[in-house]
């Protein structure tokens, strides 16, 4: 039996979350009221205020996800499932201007999508005096009548009802079609070529940066990085936490009751997605012929398992857990028993690549303690690990890695830019590229600050879902 079906899905553990907090403000409630002093009944008025911001912070984290879901069934075109999820969404927020708009939207494009369906039953006996135009003309009403609707179906079908009404002749509906396949030769710039991108990716000419948010975005049992340090917080007993992930690393590991090795086996048991099967983008990976260089910044051993699994060679570099200060290196091969140590100047000259081996540099290491060279002190987790990695980046980086950089492509995939610890990385990996060409990355729900700083930092942005980029890649392959 598969492990997701004990693993609560995240309204659940939301849910349980809110649930938690509201039995501690029920309590700090009661005990307020039986205090008579008034100078007692100021801090745990204190309290129930930070209790009811924390509630609500759940409340709004929940809202959130009811919306995630109602935003994929609209890309799924799944229009009438989405317009009930957001009425759904309506009784939870019956004031939201936004909620309220998305309806509108949906209620819209179902319109559109019946009128479709009624334009293309009346269409079909003009099909003699359309010509060819009739073919392209119905397949596009096909593809509305499926609910793939944009910004031009609603044009497009009052002109094929002024036709059919017979206040549009044919031949000017056969010109205005042709004028529509000449616009449709332009390259549109919000879309990937992927076809392109799956050739450098064949020939191993792309160095991939897999972040932190990137399970949590193809995985439905993974948990985001806001849900671990919320589960971390629990874990430790501090309901009233309300820092970011280092931080909350910090205090565990500072923490006599915990400690370093505490915070790891819990780590573990929250970064493993809750599911036996692996990513497609790492099966995507695990089938490229050509060996790959892979930078990750992920804590899980999953991209190691699925070349295993598909018996892709690679090689594993990580930090030496007591020589943070020196460029010494640990390489674990996947076809050898034993671990090898060298400088980063001996692995310059060694030609991994050339001899077949994908090469995976764990930039922030691994928590899985079953993992042949884990050691919870070379690990980047809290903040005293990110200012010992940010005063010895130039040993630590390996120079292997930059030189590699430097004759490649670079994608960034599963990279929020939100918090400092992110932004970090990126800019530590980004200064060691030293190449003209954009990076690429693929974010489809990036706010003003995040592509202000995909900007700065020059980085092309695809504002399209992760998952999907996934699929057309792979369909090119």
């Amino acid at each position: 039996m598969s492990n997701s079906t004990f693993t609560p899905n995240k309204k659940q553990l939301l849910e349980k979350r809110k649930e938690n907090l509201t039995t501690q403000y029920e309590a700090v409630f009661n005990q307020r009221e039986n205090v008579l002093s008034e100078g007692d009944k100021i801090p745990l008025s204190h309290q129930l205020n930070q209790l009811e911001t924390k509630i609500k912070e759940v409340e709004a984290q929940w809202l959130s996800l009811e919306i995630d879901e109602a935003r994929g069934l609209e890309r799924n075109q799944a229009y009438s499932q989405a317009l009930a999820q957001w009425q759904k969404i309506q009784t939870l927020a019956p004031d939201n201007i936004q909620v309220s708009q998305a309806i509108q939207e949906i209620e819209e494009k179902i319109d559109l999508k019946n009128r479709a369906i009624d334009v293309l039953n009346r269409l079909n006996k003009h099909f003699k005096v359309l010509g060819a135009t009739y073919v392209k003309i119905s397949t596009r009403l096909r593809q509305m009548k499926k609910g793939i609707v944009d910004d031009e179906t609603e044009t497009l079908l009052n002109i094929i009802e002024q036709f059919l009404s017979q206040e549009v002749s044919a031949e000017d509906l056969v010109d205005f079609w042709s004028s529509l396949d000449q616009q449709a030769v332009k390259t549109n710039t919000d879309t990937p070529d992927y076809q392109a991108l799956a050739t450098r990716l064949q020939r191993g000419d792309i160095v991939i940066f897999l972040g932190r948010d990137l399970l949590s975005s193809l995985c439905e049992h993974t948990l985001s990085c806001e849900q671990i340090v919320a589960d971390l917080a629990d874990y430790v007993h501090y309901p009233d936490f309300n820092g970011d992930f280092p931080s909350i690393c910090d205090y565990i590991d500072m923490n006599n009751q915990f400690g370093r090795q505490s915070l790891c086996d819990k780590l573990q048991t929250l970064v493993a997605p809750k599911t036996s099967h692996s990513t497609k983008l790492y099966q995507l990976l695990a089938q490229i012929e050509k060996p790959l260089l892979l930078i990750s910044a992920t804590y899980d051993t999953l991209l190691e398992e699925t070349f295993k699994t598909h018996q892709k060679k690679f090689v594993v570099l990580s930090h030496h857990a007591e020589k943070k200060d020196t460029d010494i290196l640990f390489l674990d091969y996947s076809d050898k028993t034993e671990i090898q140590q060298c400088s980063s100047e001996t692995l310059s000259g060694t030609p991994l690549l050339e001899q077949g081996y994908s090469v995976i540099y764990k930039m922030l290491g691994c928590v899985d303690n079953s993992h042949s060279s884990f050691s919870s002190q070379a690990l980047i987790l809290s903040e005293k690990d990110y200012f010992t990695f940010t005063q010895y980046q130039d040993k630590l980086i390996p120079s292997y890695v930059e030189k590699k950089l430097r004759n490649r492509g670079f994608w960034l995939l599963g990279h929020h830019p939100k918090s400092w610890d992110r932004r970090l990385l990126i800019k530590t990996i980004l200064s060691k590229r030293s190449h003209e060409e954009p990076a690429l990355t693929v974010f489809q729900q990036a706010n003003e600050f995040a592509r202000l700083y995909l900007k700065n930092k020059q980085i092309e942005n695809y504002p399209i879902d992760l998952k999907v980029f996934v699929e057309n890649l792979q369909a090119q392959l």
